[in-house]
């Protein structure tokens, strides 16, 4: 049975161009290997397609040793698993990151920096 957790993302979420060079690559379970586009990054969580429905993924699954790619920039970490929603034959899953270290958190605050001083000013606004 799938469960869902409310939604604990409460910083700003910044869509991801589609095509954009982004990738969530993780192995779970052992021996499953993953490499997805990422859907959405905020400082405390991303989300990324999955191109099939996963069963060894539910809500409150711990995947350790994530690899988070946007560009050039690489962040380490780990997931944790909120909601894997199903669409058709493929899924979305939303997750908690959890940097590996310090570089990880500074390199992730970066990425969101930049995603923000390259944001239309009109969006800026609408927030306001």
């Amino acid at each position: 049975m799938r469960t869902r957790i409310a939604c604990r993302r409460t910083q700003r979420r910044h869509p991801v161009a589609p095509g954009a060079d982004t990738r969530v690559e993780f192995e779970y379970p052992p021996g499953r290997e993953w490499n997805e586009p990422l859907v959405d990054i905020s400082v405390s969580g991303i989300s990324f397609a999955l191109d099939e429905v996963a069963p060894h993924l539910d809500c409150g699954t711990n995947v350790p040793r994530v690899r988070i790619a946007v560009g050039s920039c690489v962040m380490n970490g780990d997931l944790l698993v909120m909601h894997v929603t199903a669409t058709g034959g493929r899924a979305v899953c939303g997750a908690l990151f959890y940097p590996a270290t310090d570089d990880d958190l500074v390199k992730l605050k970066s990425v969101i920096a930049g995603i923000e001083a390259v944001r239309p000013e009109t969006e800026s606004a609408l927030e306001e």
